[in-house]
């Protein structure tokens, strides 16, 4: 699958060193200069490849190229996506999956379990807004209250109710 990021950090570059190695083509977009956005495609692997961010995806993109499979999902920080393991306390970090293309709600969770995460079917685009706030408290546990980045928010349901 061609997999597009708008942003070549360490989000970016983990997540898209992971999908390679899962054989997945990646497109890593938007550097501060074109050598570092060429330097990080190569640290990705050989299925990597660096473009424009009309290349790949974002909520904006979604509105000007109507067509367009467009996901958002808060991820795992970046320095657990580097890491040798994924797992925290033995299970796999969840991630809040919003599109309003139903197909592309479905296969982003299979494409996080290539990885080794939980993809959360979160309905449509416009939910993105409601996990942004998540993504930020967990951040601040994270850093500001010295948990650190084995930390993830996870929903737990029961699947009977």
């Amino acid at each position: 699958m061609k997999i597009g990021f708008v942003g070549a950090g360490n989000v970016g570059t983990g997540l898209g060193k992971r999908l390679a190695a899962a054989g997945h083509e990646i497109i890593l977009s938007f550097a501060r200069t074109p050598d570092k956005l060429a330097a990080a495609a190569a640290a990705v692997g050989r299925t990597a490849r660096s473009g424009t961010p009309e290349t790949a995806a974002g909520e904006e993109i979604a509105r000007a190229a109507p067509g367009a499979m467009v996901v958002k999902a808060v991820l795992p920080f970046a320095e657990l996506l580097h890491s040798d393991s994924l797992l925290i306390e033995r299970r796999r970090p969840a991630v809040f999956v919003c599109s309003d293309d139903r197909s592309a709600r479905l296969t982003l969770p299979s494409l996080l379990a290539d990885i080794g995460i939980d993809g959360i079917d979160s309905g449509p685009l416009k939910r993105a807004r409601f996990t942004e706030p998540l993504g930020m408290l967990v951040t601040n546990l994270a850093y500001v209250e010295g948990m650190g980045a084995r930390i993830n928010a996870v929903l737990i349901r029961d699947p009977s109710a």
